[in-house]
Order: structure tokens, then sequence, then C-alpha cells
């Protein structure tokens, strides 16, 4: 049972004492926006009946079911508005129409907050003229007639030793799972499969993991002239320990990122062989 509201009470202080069916409407109720505003009663939220399509087959008894649809849905909210002059009643619609003017918006009514519709102003209904305390209607357009949870629940793989994921999911409407993956390593096939066997597929599954890929990595960079003397297996600094090190190293920025380069290849080393090569180390 709900309470009775009386249509004429205002509010005396900063905490408003809010209806059981006040709409919070993206975050925010009608009652805290609005001077006067009291939401009365809302209807359309309750049972819904759905259109059945049928075909009738020759002289035969009855029809032949096809299915079943659900149409969109019309919630309506009836209010009070009750100001002490002209002035405060035009600011209260005022601001109103800025509240309600919002294209699918979420609404959320106090006695059921862990869910929402989704809904547009559609028509409001004609006020009493010459008055200060009205009793008005306004609908809301609700394509998609089903309500949804506020809370958003994760689940995770938690049987079959991570590859399973079991969700007591308590709607009474078949709804879709939002699936996340975070990829760890080099994954070209990524698949998803229900109870009925139905799949979801992403990559190629012919592409199993078979071969390990190197990452190809910058680690230096040297002048032109120097790079004869870097050729795979030689390590000349390890084998030709004579040669120059007195060059130095330096860091600078190219295309947003820090490199490390020769500053100075050093000078004033001779091999046994007569060639020369120095460097920094």
């Amino acid at each position: 049972m709900y309470d009775f509201i009386d249509t004429t009470r205002r509010a005396g202080g900063a905490t408003l004492n809010l209806p059981a069916e006040a709409l919070m409407i993206n975050g925010n109720y009608i009652e805290h926006q609005v001077n006067g505003f009291r939401t009365l009663s809302v209807r359309g939220r309750e049972l819904m009946g759905a259109e059945v399509t049928d075909t009738e087959i020759g002289v035969s008894h009855g029809s032949r079911y096809q299915r079943k649809r659900y149409p969109s849905r019309t919630i309506i909210l009836q209010y009070s508005l009750s100001v002490s002059d002209n002035r405060a009643f035009r600011e209260a619609f005022h601001q109103l129409n800025v509240i309600l003017d919002i294209e699918q918006a979420e609404l959320i009514f106090r006695d059921e907050q862990d869910k929402f519709f989704i809904g547009t102003k559609a028509s409001v209904g004609e006020v009493d003229p010459g008055i200060n305390h009205v009793i008005g209607e306004i609908e809301f357009f609700c394509a998609d007639p089903f309500k949804y949870s506020v809370q958003v629940h994760d689940v995770v793989p938690n049987m079959d030793g991570g590859r399973t994921i079991a969700v007591n999911y308590q709607g009474d409407f078949p709804a879709a799972p939002i699936f996340e993956a975070d990829i760890h390593s080099d994954n070209g096939f990524l698949g998803f499969v229900d109870a009925g066997q139905n799949i979801l597929q992403f990559g190629n599954p012919d592409e199993a993991d078979r071969e390990q890929y190197r990452r190809n990595e910058n680690l230096i960079h040297v002048n032109q002239r120097g790079w004869q003397h870097f050729q795979d297996g030689s390590e000349p600094f390890r084998r030709n320990p004579t040669w120059g090190r007195n060059g130095s190293f330096v860091t600078r920025a190219r295309n947003g990122r820090q490199w490390l380069e020769l500053a100075n290849q050093g000078s004033g080393a001779t091999n046994t062989g007569g060639s020369r090569w120095n460097t920094a180390v």
C-alpha cells in the first residue's frame, strides 16, 4: 500500500519528504528541482500485454500460433504543482520544461531504485487555468518496453578450470551479456559458446599458437661509418679489447621517443692489422 498524499502539502525545509513513486530523471528527482512539484501517482509500469500473431487455416477450428511481441510502453505520471504566486507558478513550469526536455532519459522510480526505464516525454495534460494549485499528467514514451538493472553484475569464468561462466540470471526476459576479454599474449582467435551451442567467434580458428615470434627492437644507433663493423657474431668489443673506447653516447628525442646514439666515436687507437676502430662502451 502507498501512503495517502495530500495535494496541498508543501516542502517546509531543505529536506523534502519524497513520495514513494517520485521520479528520478538522469540522476535527479523532479521534486528536488521544481518548487511545489509533487508526484501523486504513476501508472503503466505494471503487467504489459503482448501482441499475438496467428494464422487461420481454411475451415479448421481456431488458428495456428506464430509469435508474440511486446509493444512500446507509455508511463503516465500524475502530479500536483502548488506555489504561492503567479511568478513562482510560471517559473516552476519553465524549470519543469527544461528538466523534461531530454530524449531517451533514464527513468528511476523511488519505490524501485535498482531498475530503470528509458523514456522520452511524449505529451502532457492540460491544467486548470487561473489558479496556482493544479493537477496534471505527463506521459513518457518508452520505445523499449523493458526495464533494466541499474547495477551491472560482473562475472568471471568459474567452472571447468576457468573455461565456463555460470550466471544466476534472475530476470524474467532473455538478456544478452556483455563480453570483455583481456589478451595477455599472441592470440589470433577468441570464441564463446553458450549452453545452446550458439557460438560467437572472433578471429581465425585455424591460427593456432604454434610459433613464437621474436620482437624487433632497436637497441643502438650508430653513424654510417660504424655499420661495417657490426656483423652477426663478430662481437667487435669483446674480441678486440685493444680498440679505442674513448667515445661517448647521448640520448636524443626522435618521433616522440628517446633514442641512444653515438655522440663521439673517439680516436687514437690502432689495432695490430693497421685498421682503426674507436667507439664508446
